[in-house]
């Protein structure tokens, strides 16, 4: 539960950092309309927790690690404050010469409290897939070992959409997957910088 902990702060921290200053003013921003589909993806930044049963791996080794993350989202508008669709949210990390890659699918059920401001929630499936190619075989070859598990959570997000176009949007957002992966509890949080496209 360190990892959470952390990541709980880190998530509320981001959360600020994205919506309160993209909140101070929107003019000059075209109206959000939500009538058809969208699209959107992004990059930014990620921090990852890993959970093992029993501390297997050490609770300091695998807490809050840094990485690359991505996103891409499609769906459709219900109406103006409803949006349905699916994403997917990635993170990768070289850890101690192993390469991590963390790849989560969601159903998500999105929010308009306000014009610009969303919420975002989804049912979540996801894998991640521990790569090294530092083993050594008894004969002396370098080998690459991988191994690969998945596992169910959820997706939580909350970004600004902010149209400098009438279907053009940049999105920044704050993004959280939990996963249970094989008694592994999972916690990502991530940064994005996106852009999205409205029709």
């Amino acid at each position: 539960m360190l990892g959470f902990r952390k990541n709980t702060g880190s998530l509320f921290a981001l959360i600020l950092i994205v919506i309160v200053p993209s909140s101070i003013s929107y003019a000059g921003l075209h109206p959000a309309d939500h009538s058809g589909l969208y699209i959107g993806f992004g990059f930014g930044y990620g921090s990852a927790s890993f959970n093992f049963p029993d501390d297997e791996f050490g609770p300091s080794d695998f807490n809050g690690k840094p990485g690359v993350a991505g996103n891409f989202c499609v769906g459709g508008a219900l109406n103006q404050v409803f949006l349905f669709g699916v994403e997917t949210n990635g993170w990768v990390k070289n850890i101690d010469g192993a390469s991590w890659t963390l790849i989560s699918g969601a159903a998500t059920m999105t929010v308009y409290p306000y014009d610009y401001i969303f919420f975002r929630i989804g049912p979540t499936a996801g894998n991640i897939e521990v790569s090294d190619d530092a083993v050594e075989t008894p004969g002396g070859l370098r080998r690459v070992v991988s191994r690969s598990n998945s596992g169910y959570g959820a997706t939580f997000a909350a970004g600004v959409e902010l149209r400098i176009m009438k279907n053009f949007a940049i999105v920044p957002s704050v993004r959280y997957v939990w996963l249970n992966i094989e008694d592994v509890t999972v916690d990502l949080i991530s940064g994005i910088i996106g852009v999205g496209w409205y029709w």
